[in-house]
C-alpha cells in the first residue's frame, strides 16, 4: 500500500512538473501543496516558508489570536518602498467549512512570488505600487475543527 503511494506522488508530481513547471522549482513543499486540501499548521509553514525564502519582499504578519489561541497570520507581499503604498487585503476560510479558498489564496501568494522572480514585469510594478497582504485561513479554530469533527462537515448537503 505505502509503495502504491511512493509511486502515485512520484507519478502526481511528474504530472505537475510537466503541466506547470513554475509549482516545482527545487521546492517539495510547494510542489505537492494543492494537491490537497491543507491543515492550518501547512498552511503556516507554506507562509512562513515562502517569507523564509523570499525576505526581500515576502514578510509574515501577526494580527491576533484565536480564541483557542492558535495565530492570525498574514504574509505582505510588496517590494519595500520610502513611499506609502495602497495595501490589497485578501482572506480565505473566513467560514469554516469554506476549504477551497485557503488553497486559492496561498496559489496566488505564490504566483505572485514565482512571477516576481521570474522578472515579470507587470508583476514587479505591482508588487512596486501595492503591499499585498494574503490571509490564508481567516477562522483558524473553525476550519481545524471541520477538519477533525467528521460529523461538523455536511459533506453533500446543501444548508444554504
Amino acid at each position: 500500500m505505502e509503495n502504491e503511494r511512493q509511486q502515485q506522488k512520484k507519478a502526481d508530481e511528474k504530472m505537475l512538473d510537466a503541466r506547470w513547471p513554475e509549482w516545482n522549482q527545487g521546492d517539495q513543499l510547494i510542489a505537492g501543496f494543492w494537491m490537497k486540501y491543507q491543515r492550518y499548521d501547512q498552511h503556516m509553514a507554506f507562509v512562513n516558508e515562502l517569507a523564509q525564502k523570499n525576505p526581500s519582499f515576502v514578510q509574515t504578519v501577526t494580527f491576533g489570536q484565536s480564541y483557542q489561541g492558535r495565530s492570525l497570520k498574514a504574509v505582505r507581499i510588496g517590494v519595500n518602498s520610502s513611499t506609502q503604498k495602497q495595501v490589497i487585503w485578501i482572506q480565505g476560510g473566513i467560514h469554516a467549512r469554506e476549504w477551497i479558498s485557503p488553497a486559492a489564496v496561498t496559489y496566488f501568494a505564490q504566483q505572485l512570488v514565482n512571477k516576481y522572480n521570474s522578472g515579470d514585469q507587470v508583476t514587479r510594478d505591482l508588487l512596486s505600487y501595492y503591499d499585498f497582504y494574503i490571509v490564508p485561513v481567516l477562522n483558524v479554530d473553525g476550519y481545524e475543527y471541520t477538519h477533525t469533527n467528521v460529523s461538523s462537515c455536511f459533506c453533500g448537503y446543501a444548508l444554504n
